[in-house]
């Protein structure tokens, strides 16, 4: 096994000469068995008074707004310093060529072709970006990046476009967005969106790199904006006390399927935590009330959650050790289910499809899917009148709009809790203002 060698920070230093700080980037590393500390005129400076050496970085004042421009600009150096180091073995380049690299990457001057140089063209960049994402901790993130690349392989191929950097312009966008949504792709404006998305990213990322000088992806306006759709379905508390009633004992298969459906509508985890769920997680709070404390699968952090009696039940079942499936016979088992409790249920479907908003009536056991349990997890509980902070406590939402926007709660339903809280609110007001 090679050594694992810790990747060196970049720090950033005043140069207070003739009474400006003029701001230089400082990157130690190991080159060639010499320590190499590496000196580079940022063409930056700073009041130094309004220097933080401690972050090596401007500090905010009302009187010098620009400074938040001058640290994203470090920041950016930042990160090209230490991307530079990784690109080339841990460190395997000279000052000088460090220091031009820097130059190329941030468009200072451009880098010269030659056969000791080359620069990937488009397509192969793709290739080694998502080849770089497959090495990392989340093996799962490359997949989101691949079928982006495909499309635009497939597009380029059809259409016989040369595929490359400077290519990608607003009439490229365009037809690009066309053929997307045209038969027989007819993809959403959501996904489509997605797509245009991680196409900014790759030349984001080449750009940084100094294999082009195309920004179009700093404009705003080359994204596609997503759409509020309705395709995903969650079950009510009623509908979820039917699924448990359901006999279905003398089909082991569905049990099984039904059981692991509630575990994550009564926990609010992921799909590729239930599994995770052991009498080693079990473990009683200051209050004695029994928690589960799971190691979520896509954030890699600690979450802890309440062993509710529907839960612990299904838990007690199993012995703690609960059947494993892959996701996609859940999603087709799933259907079978809950088509036996949910065959007369509809909901109103509102979906894109080639960049057109459609609405339908639709079964709603037919877009029941693993996904549905956390999502019937956050509209029950917050129907119920639990506390949105408290939610996200259990699912990881960062902000009560990501919680809502996850939620499944209709317009009817949030009137009607309305109605009963605002009853009650004006009860104890007309008592207050009688007492008076």
């Amino acid at each position: 096994m090679g050594r694992i060698t810790a990747i060196p920070k970049t720090r950033f230093n005043l140069d207070t000469k003739n009474n400006r700080g003029y701001i230089i980037l400082i990157y130690r590393y190991n080159y060639q068995g010499q320590f190499i500390k590496l000196k580079y005129w940022t063409g930056e400076y700073v009041e130094p008074k309004y220097w933080d050496k401690k972050a090596s970085r401007a500090k905010f004042t009302n009187s010098h707004p620009e400074y938040i421009e001058l640290n994203r600009k470090l920041n950016e150096l930042d990160g090209i310093a230490v991307q530079i180091y990784k690109d080339n073995n841990s460190g395997d380049i000279s000052p000088n060529d460090f220091k031009n690299e820097i130059a190329y990457r941030i468009g200072d001057k451009p880098r010269p072709v030659d056969a000791s140089n080359h620069i990937p063209t488009f397509p192969q960049f793709m290739d080694q970006f998502i080849a770089e994402q497959k090495t990392k901790k989340k093996t799962n993130t490359w997949k989101k990046y691949s079928s982006p690349s495909n499309h635009l392989k497939a597009f380029a191929e059809e259409t016989n476009i040369k595929l490359d950097y400077n290519t990608i312009d607003w009439r490229f966008r365009t037809n690009f967005i066309d053929w997307l949504y045209a038969p027989p792709r007819k993809h959403s404006t959501n996904n489509v969106a997605k797509i245009i998305g991680t196409i900014r990213l790759f030349l984001k990322e080449s750009h940084r790199a100094g294999y082009h000088t195309n920004e179009i992806f700093k404009d705003s306006g080359f994204a596609v904006r997503e759409v509020r759709t309705k395709n995903k379905v969650r079950l009510s508390l009623e509908e979820l006390e039917a699924l448990a009633s359901l006999d279905l004992s003398g089909n082991e298969r569905l049990e099984k399927v039904r059981d692991l459906f509630l575990v994550g509508a009564f926990s609010g985890l992921r799909f590729s935590d239930w599994h995770k769920i052991t009498k080693e997680q079990l473990y009683c709070n200051s209050e004695g009330s029994e928690m589960i404390r799971i190691l979520a699968e896509k954030t890699r952090k600690y979450t802890s959650i309440p062993l509710l009696p529907e839960l612990k039940q299904i838990l007690e079942k199993y012995n703690y050790q609960l059947p494993k499936i892959s996701s996609q016979r859940f999603n087709d088992y799933i259907k079978e289910v809950c088509e036996l409790v949910l065959s007369n249920a509809t909901f109103m479907r509102i979906y894109s499809e080639g960049g057109q908003i459609k609405s339908e009536t639709a079964q709603k056991w037919e877009f029941v899917s693993s996904h549905a349990a956390r999502r019937s997890f956050v509209s029950n509980f917050l129907q119920l009148g639990i506390r949105p902070d408290l939610i996200r406590q259990i699912t990881g939402h960062s902000t009560e709009r990501q919680l809502y926007a996850y939620a499944d709660i209709d317009a009817d339903e949030l009137a009607a809790n309305f109605g009963k809280e605002a009853i009650t609110a004006l009860e104890n007001h007309r008592k207050k203002v009688k007492a008076i």
